[in-house]
């Protein structure tokens, strides 16, 4: 199967969930970008957390993560292509609709990544996030159940 080469990693951070915002620092291979990410339509950090079971899964298809910046936004999308391997698209829309793709969407990055460890660096990020920014992340989101999403599948030690 042709896919694009494989690229070292996926990187994210999440900065003080203020006002309805979340900052978002990904960088995936080379490409890098910083979102801050509305909750108004959807909560990227529950997308990202269910990318992160998506990863780590059985599961075929494919996973969205839309970031919002209102009207922009980007739209990570991410499909399985093997055990090991997952397919990472990026799209940007000036006029976002989450979470479609649209004619006039401008696919801004594709590579692969390994499954296993882009899963475990979502899952530090949260962590992080939680530690740090508990009581402003209560007042942000549903902590319960980001929990729950983290504590569905977990990691092999390895």
């Amino acid at each position: 199967m042709d896919h694009p080469p494989e690229i070292s990693d996926v990187e994210l951070s999440f900065g003080e969930p203020k006002h309805g915002w979340l900052p978002i620092d990904v960088r995936i291979g080379d490409f890098k970008f910083r979102d801050l990410a509305s909750n108004v339509l959807n909560d990227p950090l529950e997308e990202f957390l269910e990318l992160r079971a998506f990863l780590l899964g059985e599961m075929l298809g494919r996973h969205r993560v839309s970031l919002w910046l209102e009207p922009a936004g980007y739209l990570v999308e991410v499909t399985r292509i093997d055990e090991v391997l997952a397919s990472f698209t990026v799209w940007f829309e000036e006029d976002f609709v989450p979470p479609r793709i649209h004619k006039t969407s401008q696919r801004v990055f594709e590579g692969v990544a390994q499954r296993e460890s882009a899963a475990r660096r979502i899952e530090q990020a949260y962590w992080v996030l939680r530690r740090e920014q508990a009581a402003r992340l209560a007042n942000w989101g549903n902590i319960e159940r980001y929990d729950e999403l983290v504590g569905r599948v977990g990691h092999k030690p390895g």
